[in-house]
C-alpha cells in the first residue's frame, strides 16, 4: 500500500497495531500503552488519523456479532478523541475454508461474514466496508477471466488451518484498499514488494508485477468493481 501511494503522489504515514490471530479487544489490552500514545497524538487540522481499517479475528467476525461491534466501537471511540472526522473501513474477511471442493461451504461462510461486516459498519460513525472478501470470492469464481490455479498450484491463498493471501490476492487487496480509501483506480508501479515463497525463510522483496502476479488485468478489474 505504501509503495502504491508513493507511485500515485500520495504522502501517507501508515501505522499498524497488529497481533496475528488475535481479537481487537485483546490487541488493545496487550498494547495498551502503545494504543493510548498513538490515539493521544494530535495535529494542526484537528484530525490526526484520516483513515482506520479494522480487521477482527475470523471466529468473532462470523459467530459473535455483538462482540465484533463492541470491539470495533472501543477502538473507534479511542481514536475519535483526537480524530473526530476519521473515516473507518471494516475489513471484510475472506471465507475461512478452501474454495476448491468446498464451494457451497465457502459461500455460506462468506455470506455470513458479509452480513456481519455490513452490520458492524452501520453501527459505527463515518464507516464503510473494505470489500476484500467479495473480491477474493469473485477471483475464485473466475470473474474477468481470472484463474485461481496454475496446474495444481493455487494462486490466491496458501495454508490449511489458516489461509493466507499469496501474491495474487495481496496485489488485488492493495489495489482495492487504495480504491476504497481514495475512490480512484491507482497507477500501479512496475515493481512492488512481494513474497518470494511460502516458507518462514522466504523474504519479501521488490519484484516485477508482470512476473510475480498471474493476471494483473483481471485482478485490477475485480478490485475496481468493489471500490
Amino acid at each position: 500500500m505504501a509503495a502504491i501511494c508513493k507511485e500515485n503522489g500520495k504522502q501517507v504515514e501508515i501505522e499498524k497495531l497488529v497481533e496475528m490471530g488475535v481479537a481487537i479487544d485483546e490487541i488493545l489490552a496487550a498494547n495498551k500503552a502503545k494504543a493510548e500514545k498513538s490515539f493521544a497524538a494530535t495535529d494542526k487540522d484537528g484530525n490526526y488519523y484520516d483513515y482506520i481499517v479494522l480487521q477482527e479475528k475470523t471466529p468473532i467476525a462470523i459467530q459473535e456479532l455483538e462482540k465484533y461491534k463492541a470491539n470495533c466501537k472501543a477502538l473507534v471511540d479511542m481514536a475519535s478523541k483526537n480524530s473526530p472526522g476519521v473515516a473507518v473501513y471494516v475489513y471484510q474477511l475472506m471465507s475461512p475454508v478452501p474454495f476448491k471442493g468446498n464451494v457451497e461451504e465457502f459461500k455460506q461462510y462468506q455470506d455470513e461474514i458479509n452480513k456481519n461486516t455490513i452490520a458492524v459498519a452501520k453501527s459505527l460513525p463515518n464507516a464503510g466496508v473494505y470489500r476484500l472478501g467479495e473480491a477474493v470470492a469473485d477471483a475464485y469464481a473466475g470473474k474477468n477471466g481470472y484463474a485461481f490455479e496454475k496446474g495444481s498450484e493455487e494462486l490466491l491463498r496458501h495454508g490449511q488451518n489458516s489461509l493466507h493471501m499469496l501474491n495474487d490476492a495481496g496485489y488485488m487487496a492493495s489495489a482495492l484498499l487504495y480504491q476504497t480509501i481514495f475512490g480512484v483506480e491507482p497507477k500501479m508501479p512496475a515493481q512492488l514488494p512481494l513474497s518470494t515463497g511460502t516458507g518462514d525463510n522466504d523474504p519479501i522483496k521488490l519484484q516485477d508485477i508482470a512476473t510475480a502476479v498471474s493476471n494483473v488485468d483481471a485482478l485490477n478489474k475485480i478490485a475496481d468493481s468493489y471500490k
